[in-house]
């Protein structure tokens, strides 16, 4: 399964890049209907992707359990799914970091060091509360960029392009319900655009690798990897901070349009 997972990861890896490109050709050409479009099937892409990625990362050889696996399969929504899974990694370094505080406390007590308990009992508790820092961080990344963009996407998934539905009155059964329009979420579908999906994408793709690594190394190089990828990140993330559609769309559309000749490979 994880394999087969990893394929389809891969393909649809592919699918956004090549939507991104295609965006970037409709917006050359101001052509909107087609801009509109594309900037829908992106995140409907990006949302399978999302989806792919996760099952991808759960069937991880050796890393969950049969039951750890079904529980988290159960799970409805792809926010509530990841953050279940976040929280199912972080509870394995967890128990990793007890079994190694146990066998480094019985390894002083057979050295008659008993009087090094305390200082190793300290370093583990401030170990604790770093990995906690860092668990508590992936999970606020998960719901500014993961959960609160989904219920655009869900709307999308149902069609719902245009004029995105809401129907909590009739889902809460209260009294002469009725399917409205949610505005709220008209507000920002008509904001949707490939600049933020791409930085959404941006983020799910580094919280894979944390949590790949995660249950890879159980402990051992997780806080180094976890740095990397983290710098790596909001470094992208501020440089992306300030870029928006407007500039988007200016560099494009400046930008030369030619094509090469596939004999000369002169520009034409």
């Amino acid at each position: 399964m994880f394999q087969k997972q990893t394929k389809n990861v891969q393909h649809l890896r592919k699918v956004i890049k090549q939507l991104n490109q295609d965006i970037n050709e409709s917006i050359q050409k101001s052509n909107t209907l087609k801009e509109d479009m594309r900037v829908n099937l992106l995140a409907l892409a990006y949302s399978a992707w999302s989806e792919a990625q996760f099952i991808q990362i759960i069937y991880t050889p050796n890393a969950f359990t049969t039951n750890e696996i079904n529980s988290m399969l159960k799970v409805k929504g792809i926010f509530d799914k990841w953050k279940k899974l976040i929280n199912y990694s972080f509870d394995k370094i967890e128990r990793y970091n007890f079994i190694e505080k146990e066998k480094s406390i019985q390894l002083l007590k057979d050295n008659n060091q008993t009087n090094q308990v305390g200082r190793l009992c300290q370093e583990f508790k401030e170990e604790k509360l770093l990995i906690q820092e860092k668990k508590n961080k992936l999970l606020l990344l998960l719901q500014k960029y993961i959960e609160e963009p989904s219920r655009i996407r869900n709307k999308i998934a149902h069609g719902q392009w245009i004029h995105p539905l809401d129907d909590s009155e009739i889902k809460n059964g209260l009294p002469n319900a009725t399917l409205k329009e949610d505005i709220n979420l008209k507000k920002k579908l008509n904001e949707l655009n490939p600049i933020s999906i791409m930085r959404e994408f941006e983020v799910h793709t580094t919280l894979g690798k944390i949590i790949r690594k995660l249950i890879e190394s159980q402990s051992k190089g997780f806080t180094e990897k976890y740095n990397l990828y983290m710098n790596e990140l909001e470094k992208y993330l501020e440089k992306t901070e300030s870029y928006t559609m407007d500039i988007k769309r200016e560099r494009l559309r400046n930008k030369p349009s030619y094509i090469t000749c596939k004999i000369c490979k002169e520009k034409i």
